[in-house]
């Protein structure tokens, strides 16, 4: 089982998805522009590393220190 591969799709406002873009984060892939987010295992850990992540079977929660929420789903793969 690889934790880099793409398993998480969000889709988010622009303005938070062109920020999340800028940092440059491994693991987090923006394919359709920058409000289709899409994230591996790592990519939700980095995602989640001054805020919280929840997991669950069918996608997982990310709430960030700035109380930004992102909800994603579990890609069938």
């Amino acid at each position: 089982m690889s934790h880099t591969r793409v398993r998480y799709e969000a889709t988010v406002p622009a303005k938070l998805g062109e920020a999340l873009n800028f940092l440059g984060l491994e693991g987090v892939e923006f394919p359709e522009g920058p409000k289709k987010l899409h994230a591996s295992a790592i990519g939700l850990l980095n995602l989640s590393e001054r805020g919280t992540l929840f997991r669950c079977s069918r996608g997982a929660v990310v709430v960030r220190a700035d109380h930004t929420m992102i909800t994603f789903s579990k890609l069938d793969l």
